[in-house]
């Protein structure tokens, strides 16, 4: 698993624990346009308009 942040983009992955760890999937998101672009082992699964949410805490 990985995650990390610049001034333009958000990055996140994650995948499954078996015998060893998996990396199977991954996120980014444009912090200026606010697209999403997720991807399952490697190949676009799928764009996403993304907005900003007020703070509930």
């Amino acid at each position: 698993m990985h995650h990390w942040l610049t001034n333009t983009e958000i990055y996140f992955s994650g995948g499954w624990m078996g015998d060893w760890y998996t990396e199977s999937w991954s996120f980014v998101v444009d912090r200026l346009s606010a697209k999403g672009n997720l991807k399952l082992e490697e190949r676009d699964a799928g764009t996403y308009q993304c907005a900003r949410v007020k703070t509930q805490l």
